[in-house]
């Protein structure tokens, strides 16, 4: 019956039983996704913490990075630094005007000098 030898004890038998069936597709290919975005910055630097998952889900205005603030930081107290230097010298300088006028007013320096 199956082929020449029709010994009874080389055919593997088993009780038939309900169950799940299983199977597994295999295939080769390139995935492309449903929907592309375009994500740009204002700024630029180093991420300091990724907020989503690669391929979420995420609405308008969520945010999904943070970037390292440090360096940005240090510009703005750099700046303030510079802000704050150069209103000394404003204040110098009018203190200096102030002086210069009184002493004009004495009769204590030239106009030239004024």
């Amino acid at each position: 019956m199956f082929g020449q030898d029709n010994d009874t004890d080389s055919l593997i038998t088993a009780v038939a039983q309900r169950g799940d069936l299983e199977d597994t597709v295999t295939a080769t290919g390139t995935l492309q996704p449903k929907h592309f975005v375009d994500v740009g910055t204002q700024v630029s630097g180093q991420v300091k913490k990724l907020l989503v998952d690669v391929g979420a889900v995420v609405k308008a205005k969520q945010l999904l990075a943070e970037i390292d603030p440090s360096v940005y930081q240090a510009k703005v107290d750099g700046d303030r630094a510079q802000l704050l230097n150069q209103q000394a010298q404003f204040a110098l300088s009018n203190l200096q005007l102030m002086r210069q006028k009184n002493l004009d007013r004495e009769n204590a320096m030239t106009t030239e000098v004024l």
